[in-house]
C-alpha cells in the first residue's frame, strides 16, 4: 500500500515537473523582436514580441520593464492573450490612438495588438539619446528576455532582431519599422519593399495637384526581375486605380523612386496607396503601403515676427506670431520648437484672424502686456540668450516658418528682436534687429522696424575720418546725408569686413536732410571741436578700432543694406604735410568716386578736422555742357582750404571711352599725367591737385590741359586742350 502511494506521488511530481518544463519552454519561446524607441512622436513607440515556437503561448499577466522602472502589465482590449505559433504581437503605450495612429495601415490585420497599463514606457517614454534596457517578464515575474538598445537611430527607425535564433540586432531598414511582420533586417532571397510613400509636394495645400511617389528597395539576396508598381487613391470610400509602371530589373540593395505620371487634385483628406507586383517575393506583407495626405497651409502662412529672449528677471520670455494669410487659421495641434525641444502650442481650438498677432508666453504678469492684444499662456521652449532657432509646425508637422538669431553679448537686456522685412526669410539673421521704439518691444503690434523705409547706396556717405588722433582727442567718423529727407539712423552700424565696429543704437536717432552727423569714441572730441552739438553720438569707449594702416569700412542701415563703403588708406593724406597726426581725411567732392585717393586729402582746417561742418577742402562740381571745363580756374594749391583743387569736367560724344589727361607748361614741356587709360562714360570729373609728377606744387603760371579720349570699339578719338592758371592769393 505504501509502495503504491509512493509510486502515485512520484508520478504526480514527475507530471508537475514535465508541465513546468513545458510551460517554461513555451515562455522562453516568446522573445523581444523589435523596439521602436526613436519614433517621430512618443505616442508612436512600440515593442514587438515573437512566438518562435510551434505552439500557441498565452501571455496574460506578462510585463514590460523599461530600464529599471516599475513593470507595466501587458493588456488586451479583447481579452485575447494567446499568440499563435511563429507569430508576432505588438505592444503600445496605453494612450495609443488605434483609429488614427500611423500604424493603422502598416500592422497586418491578423496581428495581436496590446497596450500597457501606463500611458508611456517608463515615466516619459523611451529615451532616444541614451541607451536603455528593455525586459520581458512572464506571469510569475521571471525575466524571459532582455535587450539593451543603442540610441543611434534616425527618427522613425526601430531596432530589429536579425533572426529569432540569435541575439544579433540591427537598425531597421524601413521607416516606421516592421510591426507585426518579418523584420526588414532578416535575410530573404527575394524581397522588394515599399520603403516610403509620399507626395510631391510633400505638404500640399487645398486644390493643389499632387503626384505620388513610392521608394522601392531590394532587400533580397537576388536581383529582382520583372516587377510592377501600382498607385491608387481612395475617394468617397472607393479605391481608384491611378496607374501602373513596369520595371525589368533592380539590383540587390538598390533602390528607386517611382513617381506617378498622373496627378490628383486634392481638396480634402486623401488616402493614397501603392503596391508592388513581384511573383518571386518571399515577404509580400511589405509589398504595399498606404498613407493619408491632409491638405494644409503654405509656408509663411503664419510668421514669426518678434521674439523676446533676453528678458529681465521678473518678465516672461515670449514669441509673437502673425497670420500672414487672408483666412482664419486654427492653431489647434500646432507646435513650436527651438534647437532643443518641440512643444504643443495648444490642444484646443485657437483661431487667429487674418493679419492679427498672437503672443505666446510662459506666464502673463499683470500690467505687462497691452490689454488690446491677444496673449495665451502656454509652454514655449526656453530661448537661449545668444543663439537659437525657432520653428513653427502645423498640425501635419509641416514646417510653416523658421527664424534664427545670433546676437553679441552686448545685446541689451529687456529689448525684443524684431523681424525687419516680412517678405524675406526669417532664417537670415540679418533680417532681425533690436526693437527701436522707446518701449523696447511691440508685442501684439506692427514692428517698429516696419516704419523705416528702404535707403539707397549713397543716401548717406562717409565724409570725414579721424583715425589717428592725439591722446587728448577722439577717433571719429563723420557721415553726411546727401538726400533731401531726414533719415532715421536707428539700428545702423559701421563695420569692417569681419566685425561690427560701431552700432548707432536702437533708440530713435535722426540725421537731418543735407546735414552732417558725427560718431565719436568718447567725449574728448569736445577738447578740439567746441562747435559740436546734438548731431553727435558719443559711444563712450576707448576707440572705434580705426586702423592707422587703413581699413575698408561699411556703413549699413537697419536692414543691413550697404549704404556706403570706403577703403581708406594713410597715403591718401596730402604729401605736403610732414606730420598728419590729429589731422583727418576729408572727402573733396561727394559726387565723384569716393574710393579713390584723388578724391580724399588732409584737412587744412586750423583745427585739423571739421566734424559736423563742411569739409575744409570741399570742391563743388561746376560742370557745364561744354566738352571740357576746369573749375575753379584759376585755382591756388597752397593748402589754405580755399580753391586748393580744380575739377576737370568733361562731356564726350561717345558713351564709353578710355581717357588720358596730361599737363604741359606754356612752353609745351610735359609736366605730369593726371590719369592714363581710365575707363569712363560720356560724362565725368577728375580732380587736379596742382602738383607735378614729383608731388611738388606747380609754379604760378599758365598750363595746358591735354584731354584725349578714345573709343576702342570704333577707334573714334576726341582731343581737347584747355588752359588752366595756377595762381597765388595776394
Amino acid at each position: 500500500m505504501l509502495l503504491k502511494f509512493i509510486f502515485k506521488k512520484n508520478t504526480f511530481t514527475f507530471f508537475l515537473i514535465i508541465l513546468f518544463c513545458f510551460s517554461y519552454a513555451q515562455a522562453q519561446s516568446i522573445k523581444l523582436n523589435e523596439i521602436m524607441f526613436a519614433a517621430n512622436k512618443t505616442t508612436e513607440e512600440f515593442i514587438e514580441i515573437y512566438n518562435s515556437s510551434s505552439q500557441p503561448v498565452n501571455i496574460q499577466d506578462y510585463k514590460i520593464v523599461y530600464d529599471d522602472n516599475t513593470p507595466d502589465v501587458i493588456i488586451s482590449d479583447t481579452d485575447e492573450y494567446e499568440i499563435p505559433p511563429e507569430s508576432y504581437a505588438v505592444i503600445f503605450e496605453g494612450d495609443y490612438d488605434f483609429e488614427n495612429g500611423v500604424y493603422k495601415n502598416i500592422i497586418p490585420s491578423n496581428t495581436l495588438v496590446f497596450v500597457i497599463d501606463n500611458n508611456s514606457f517608463g515615466s516619459r517614454g523611451m529615451a532616444n539619446s541614451s541607451d536603455r534596457k528593455i525586459s520581458l517578464l512572464n506571469s510569475t515575474n521571471d525575466t524571459i528576455d532582455v535587450y539593451t538598445y543603442s540610441a543611434d537611430n534616425d527618427k522613425g527607425y526601430s531596432d530589429e532582431r536579425v533572426d529569432a535564433d540569435d541575439d544579433l540586432w540591427q537598425n531597421s531598414k524601413l521607416f516606421y519599422g516592421t510591426p507585426g511582420r518579418i523584420n526588414s533586417v532578416t535575410s530573404k532571397e527575394y524581397d522588394l519593399v515599399i520603403v516610403e510613400l509620399f507626395t510631391t509636394p510633400e505638404f500640399p495645400t487645398k486644390d493643389e495637384e499632387i503626384y505620388l511617389n513610392a521608394k522601392i528597395k531590394n532587400f533580397g539576396l537576388q536581383i529582382a526581375d520583372n516587377f510592377s508598381v501600382d498607385f491608387y487613391y481612395v475617394q468617397e470610400n472607393e479605391t481608384i486605380f491611378l496607374e501602373s509602371q513596369n520595371f525589368s530589373e533592380l539590383g540587390t540593395d538598390d533602390s528607386l523612386i517611382v513617381t506617378s505620371e498622373n496627378s490628383i487634385l486634392i481638396d480634402d483628406t486623401l488616402t493614397i496607396k501603392s503596391k508592388i507586383n513581384f511573383i518571386d517575393d518571399l515577404d509580400t506583407l511589405n509589398n504595399s503601403l498606404s498613407g493619408i495626405v491632409i491638405p494644409g497651409f503654405n509656408n509663411n502662412t503664419i510668421l514669426l515676427t518678434e521674439v523676446y529672449f533676453k528678458n529681465n528677471s521678473n518678465e516672461p520670455q515670449w514669441i509673437e506670431l502673425l497670420n500672414n494669410s487672408d483666412i482664419t487659421i486654427n492653431l489647434k495641434d500646432w507646435f513650436i520648437a527651438d534647437s532643443k525641444e518641440k512643444v504643443s502650442i495648444t490642444e484646443d481650438d485657437l483661431f487667429l484672424e487674418p493679419n492679427d498677432y498672437l503672443v505666446l508666453t510662459e506666464f502673463i504678469p499683470s500690467d505687462y502686456f497691452d490689454d488690446d492684444i491677444t496673449v495665451i499662456q502656454t509652454n514655449i521652449p526656453y530661448l537661449n540668450f545668444g543663439k537659437d532657432e525657432i520653428t513653427i509646425y502645423d498640425f501635419r508637422d509641416a514646417l510653416i516658418d523658421r527664424m534664427k538669431y545670433e546676437v553679441e553679448n552686448n545685446f541689451p537686456l529687456g529689448y525684443s528682436l524684431e523681424k525687419i522685412d516680412l517678405n524675406k526669410s526669417g532664417e537670415n539673421i540679418d533680417n532681425w534687429t533690436y526693437c527701436i521704439n522707446n518701449k523696447a518691444n511691440t508685442a501684439g503690434f506692427d514692428n517698429s522696424t516696419f516704419s523705416i523705409p528702404d535707403y539707397n547706396f549713397g543716401d548717406v556717405i562717409i565724409n570725414e575720418i579721424m583715425f589717428d588722433p592725439n591722446d587728448d582727442n577722439s577717433e571719429f567718423i563723420e557721415i553726411y546725408n546727401t538726400s533731401n529727407e531726414n533719415i532715421n539712423l536707428s539700428g545702423w552700424k559701421i563695420s569692417d569686413e569681419e566685425d561690427e565696429l560701431i552700432f548707432l543704437g536702437f533708440k530713435p536717432l535722426e540725421i537731418k536732410a543735407n546735414s552732417y552727423f558725427v560718431i565719436a569714441a568718447d567725449s574728448l572730441i569736445f577738447n578740439y571741436y567746441s562747435w559740436l552739438d546734438d548731431d553727435l553720438s558719443i559711444l563712450n569707449r576707448n576707440s572705434l578700432n580705426l586702423a592707422n594702416s587703413g581699413k575698408k569700412i561699411y556703413l549699413k542701415d537697419l536692414r543691413n543694406n550697404i549704404i556706403d563703403s570706403i577703403n581708406y588708406k594713410p597715403k591718401w593724406h596730402n604729401t605736403a604735410f610732414e606730420d598728419t597726426k590729429n589731422i583727418s581725411l576729408e572727402l573733396i567732392n561727394p559726387n565723384l568716386n569716393r574710393n579713390t585717393s584723388s578724391n580724399w586729402s588732409s584737412s587744412v582746417s586750423s583745427f585739423g578736422a571739421t566734424p559736423g561742418k563742411e569739409n575744409s577742402i570741399k570742391t563743388n562740381n561746376a560742370a557745364s555742357e561744354t566738352k571740357l571745363e576746369i573749375s575753379p580756374n584759376p585755382f591756388s594749391p597752397d593748402n589754405d582750404g580755399i580753391e586748393d583743387f580744380a575739377l576737370i569736367n568733361y562731356n564726350l560724344k561717345e558713351s564709353i571711352s578710355q581717357i588720358r589727361i596730361r599737363v604741359f607748361d606754356s612752353q609745351g614741356r610735359f609736366i605730369k599725367t593726371i590719369t592714363e587709360n581710365q575707363p569712363t562714360g560720356s560724362k565725368g570729373s577728375i580732380v587736379f591737385d596742382g602738383l607735378d609728377k614729383n608731388n611738388n606744387p606747380l609754379k604760378i603760371g599758365i598750363y595746358i590741359i591735354l584731354f584725349e579720349a578714345v573709343n576702342s570699339n570704333n577707334s573714334i578719338v576726341e582731343t581737347i586742350k584747355k588752359v588752366v592758371v595756377i595762381a597765388k592769393k595776394l
